[in-house]
């Protein structure tokens, strides 16, 4: 199994983060929402452990999934969060 480290950054106007494979070399930045308690839409998601999943989204296309039920994020619930998805 592969291991991805996210490295984020919290300000009031956002969530700043660069994604990184084991020898640490930086895969992808990635943009989210600032944190808001994990509120649906309109909060980044939780820190913690994931699974990335790939996925076919109707809207994106082929993209991957986060998975982690034990942080209430799932691709298609039920659970806190539904369909967070990493688009290249």
């Amino acid at each position: 199994m592969n291991i991805l480290t996210l490295k984020r950054r919290h300000f009031d106007h956002g969530t700043y983060s660069t994604l990184h494979i084991q020898n640490g070399e930086q895969l992808c930045c990635i943009v989210e929402r600032p944190w808001l308690n994990n509120q649906p839409n309109i909060s980044c998601v939780p820190k913690g452990n994931y699974k990335l999943i790939p996925h076919q989204s109707p809207k994106f296309g082929i993209c991957y999934a986060l998975e982690a039920p034990t942080l209430g994020v799932t691709r298609y619930g039920p659970s806190l969060r539904t369909h967070c998805l990493f688009v290249t």
